[in-house]
């Protein structure tokens, strides 16, 4: 299934989009810096935020923080992990409205599309850049894969109905190809966002649960994974191929809906591993989890 990065597909829904967004007047454009106000075209849901920004800073490149009510910023966007154009989620939490604080840019656009265009996950998607994703099925898992030779941030997110959001998987600027999660509430949906360089080439899969590898005495992968341990829950021995000084391997206890219930460990050595759904997240290397022989 390709990913064009289209508003949507059928020219009956694409006339409702249009409408949609004519009404909502939610198209801004400017040089340089500046805070703006985004609104809502639907409180309560999310929707896609559409975006062209050129650098000011060859060196540092753009950024972009959310502001609160007391202006206190957290990090959005930048182009580090954004590209210079895509699209991201945005009111991920059904927000009435969000303030964008730009930095470090020279000319940009930014569109607020519903949230209906986020292109639907039904099997192999491939593009580039960073985009949004709409799955509707069973919590499943997926494989994320770089298609180009570059080495910018490639990584994989789920939101919830509720606006929980959650790492799913994440390349390391490698292009072996690595497993993450596409967890499903009781909605019965999520959103993927991904987030890519502009130019960085993508491959976003599911597959069914029972494609998890399945382990009693030893299992081992290399980058993000997802495992299930069959055996009774038993010490274990974590062992981990960092890549560099702040590569850590993490463990987290998942729930059969895919979400996570707890920190298992954040260490190699000696772990407590229950039994079930385990995801594994690394920097890239090797990893190896077995019962002590």
């Amino acid at each position: 299934m390709g990913d064009s990065n289209g508003v949507g597909k059928g020219e009956s829904r694409s006339k409702g989009l249009l409408g949609r967004l004519g009404r909502a007047k939610d198209e801004h454009a400017g040089r340089g810096a500046k805070t703006i106000t985004l609104v809502n075209p639907e409180p309560g849901r999310p929707a896609i935020l559409e975006y062209t920004i050129k650098d000011d800073n060859e060196y540092s490149g753009y950024k972009i923080d959310q502001l609160d009510e007391y202006d206190d910023a957290d990090k959005f966007m930048e182009v580090h992990t954004h590209g210079t154009q895509g699209r991201t989620l945005l009111f991920g939490t059904g927000q009435s409205e969000v303030r964008p604080r730009l930095e470090r840019v020279g000319s940009w656009s930014l569109r607020v599309l519903p949230i209906e265009a986020a292109t639907p996950l039904t099997g192999k998607a491939e593009g580039k850049g960073s985009t949004v994703f709409r799955y509707t099925g069973p919590p499943a898992v997926h494989s994320l894969r770089r298609l180009t030779r570059d080495d910018h941030p490639l990584d994989a997110f789920t939101v919830q109905a509720d606006g929980k959001k959650w790492m799913s998987a994440g390349t390391a600027g490698r292009r072996r190809p690595v497993a993450g999660t596409l967890p499903v509430s009781a909605a019965g949906y999520c959103y993927v966002p991904i987030t890519a360089g502009h130019a960085t080439g993508r491959q976003i899969e599911p597959a069914a649960l029972d494609t998890v590898p399945a382990f009693t005495d030893k299992v081992s992968g290399q980058g993000y994974g997802v495992v299930r341990h069959t055996g009774p829950a038993a010490e274990m021995m974590v062992r981990y191929e960092a890549r560099g000084l702040i590569d850590i391997i993490a463990l987290r206890e998942l729930d059969e809906r895919l979400e996570p219930i707890r920190r298992i460990s954040m260490a190699t050595g000696l772990q407590h591993v229950p039994q079930g759904l385990v995801q594994v997240r690394t920097g890239g290397g090797k990893w190896s989890i077995e019962t002590r022989g």
